[in-house]
């Protein structure tokens, strides 16, 4: 599992594309891993934040959109691999965040 900020943009870039294959096909070989989960999340300063989109329901349209072309980018490379799609909310509540995790099919 590794994690950056903007992977799914990145992902989909050609010029930024192989860092994150390699990841995978390392994680493939050195620990058999069959799935492979995106996620995306709410306010992502990557894709501009939520100043982008007119609402919320928007936004996770627009990031359905972007985490099916990132699974078809997965499958185009490790087509044996199994993607599973999140979308993560963060909401702020005090001085915590609330987080709720959404499967996308």
């Amino acid at each position: 599992m590794f994690y950056t900020a903007g992977s799914i943009k990145d992902l989909l870039e050609e010029e930024t594309r192989v860092f994150f294959l390699k990841q995978i096909e390392i994680s493939k070989r050195l620990h058999n891993s069959k799935i492979v989960a995106l996620a995306a999340h709410h306010d992502c300063g990557a894709f501009g934040g939520m100043a982008n989109f007119k609402d919320e329901k928007e936004e996770f349209s627009f990031y359905q959109d972007v985490l099916e072309k990132a699974r078809v980018v997965v499958l185009e490379n490790f087509p044996d691999a199994k993607v599973e799609k999140y979308f993560i909310g963060l909401k702020p509540t005090g001085n915590k965040w609330k987080i709720t995790v959404k499967k996308i099919k």
